[in-house]
């Protein structure tokens, strides 16, 4: 948990309602669709982008990265196997490996200042709170 975050418990809300959005979606039996090749796979990569990047957010530090991570694949890999239990939707390798790319990429940029972004922009947020 980042301490510097005043309003930790708002941020980690978001992310659990950011969480289940991605269950729902993965579990509904017609997702909303783009017309664009491999649209699919780029909403897997940036759905678990933005997750892991999200939770990085909330616990910048870089060994909990290895937890979240983690967190993030099972996730992934529970819902592709529940949509090839559903008999509606088909798990797919390729979702799973979109799913990890996400993840991945987050991670990465996790090792940069990025895992710092949302504090800074909370402290901005508070500070304009304080000047009205």
């Amino acid at each position: 948990m980042s301490d510097s975050l005043h309003w930790w418990r708002f941020w980690f809300s978001l992310g659990v309602l950011f969480a289940l959005a991605i269950v729902v979606l993965s579990l509904i039996p017609s997702p909303p669709q783009l017309d664009v090749p491999y649209e699919d796979k780029y909403q897997h990569v940036l759905a678990y982008f933005c997750l892991m990047g999200w939770f990085i957010q909330l616990y910048p530090q870089r060994k909990q990265h290895h937890y979240l991570a983690v967190a993030c694949i099972a996730l992934g890999i529970v819902l592709e196997g529940l949509q090839g239990l559903g008999g509606v939707r088909f798990a797919e390798w390729a979702d799973f490996i979109a799913n990890s790319a996400g993840v991945t990429l987050a991670w990465l940029l996790g090792m940069t200042p990025f895992r710092m972004a949302l504090t800074q922009v909370e402290g901005k947020l508070l500070r304009l709170k304080n000047r009205a």
